[in-house]
């Protein structure tokens, strides 16, 4: 046992520490203005820390901050669930899955497409930004990497590019709603705009600043269609071993073939059927509010310590040599969610169907 804490100990210590500033940083008001959830500010602390001096790269440490990217992360996964009912659904209805779901499925076809044949990424770095821009941002990003077996730097460049354009979403979205609201470009009402910022921006906590922005109406239309969104994480990741299988059979290069034998070697993440068990244990049973709000705040601090790891584990050398090549696909899939994602929720609102 003293083996074992000497060995894990020192990096968990040094992800908890960081993932405490990290969380009461975010609490401040500059950054909850500018959609920096604790999330977003995890990782960027760790890159700082990082990459700023020799001492954080310690073999020490190395150990802990395995543990925090892997298996915490997959503990912090799991609990999210509990954010989940599904009563949510019954709020919106079938639109807003429906909304979700063509979404999601939409953003990350394209980025499967513009990522081999547009700009020749690596198949793991397309299905990060895919995932992160398709789903729910940084939480879908980490819980795909361990699926997929990618890199940290991967998954650092993904989630910057998640950050900058959910960012300019968040300060898009309400200017557009007051363009909208005079030229009726696009007739949807209130609740509908907060349905498009829930199904098209990339996090949560930028959800939440965009759609309490419009109205309170919006803001609440947005995070329950954000949810929805959410909840979608655990199929996406269930059905990667078949994207990765049908990946593998459009392509007969012999250069990719490697690649794709390794990623296609994907068993079934575990995890999101917990995750899943999770919500419907969430929606079954009563959890007063007081272990409810526990939970939730364990939960916070268990990604934000995954993060943190993410953060202290990615090279700044290793993603500058990443290119321009991912922020275009990052920028091409954000310009997808405005546009795209606008058309979409018009005509599954006009749908008599629906």
């Amino acid at each position: 046992m003293k083996i074992s804490l000497r060995r894990y100990l020192p990096g968990l210590l040094l992800c908890a520490l960081l993932a405490v500033i990290s969380m009461l940083l975010s609490q401040h008001s500059w950054m909850q203005t500018h959609g920096f959830s604790s999330l977003t500010t995890a990782i960027l602390l760790g890159i700082i820390a990082g990459n700023s001096h020799s001492v954080f790269q310690h073999h020490r440490f190395e150990h802990g901050m395995s543990i925090s990217k892997q298996a915490l992360l997959r503990t912090g996964i799991i609990l999210y669930g509990l954010r989940l009912s599904l009563h949510d659904i019954q709020q919106l209805g079938t639109k807003a899955v429906a909304i979700d779901a063509l979404v999601l499925s939409t953003t990350f076809a394209i980025a499967l497409f513009l990522g081999k044949k547009v700009f020749a990424l690596d198949n793991k770095l397309t299905i990060l930004i895919g995932a992160g821009s398709s789903v729910c941002g940084a939480a879908a990003i980490m819980a795909t990497s361990p699926v997929i077996k990618s890199r940290s730097d991967d998954a650092s460049i993904a989630i910057s590019g998640v950050m900058i354009f959910g960012t300019l979403s968040m300060l898009l979205y309400p200017v557009v709603f007051e363009w909208n609201k005079h030229v009726q470009f696009i007739p949807l009402p209130t609740s509908g705009f907060g349905m498009y910022v829930g199904s098209t921006m990339h996090e949560v906590a930028q959800v939440i600043v965009a759609g309490k922005a419009v109205s309170d109406t919006a803001g609440d239309a947005a995070v329950i269609t954000k949810m929805l969104r959410v909840m979608m994480l655990a199929p996406f990741l269930l059905l990667l071993p078949m994207v990765m299988r049908l990946l593998k059979q459009r392509h007969d290069k012999p250069s990719l073939q490697a690649d794709m034998d390794e990623t296609t070697e994907i068993t079934i993440p575990w995890f999101a059927f917990i995750f899943i068990a999770t919500a419907l244990l969430n929606t079954a049973l009563h959890i007063p509010a007081e272990i409810r709000t526990l939970l939730i705040s364990t939960d916070n601090f268990i990604l934000a310590m995954s993060m943190v790891a993410l953060g202290l584990t990615t090279n700044i050398s290793s993603v500058r040599q990443a290119g321009i090549k991912p922020v275009l696909l990052a920028m091409s899939l954000w310009l997808w969610l405005v546009a795209g994602g606008a058309a979409i929720n018009y005509l599954v609102n006009s749908t008599p169907l629906f």
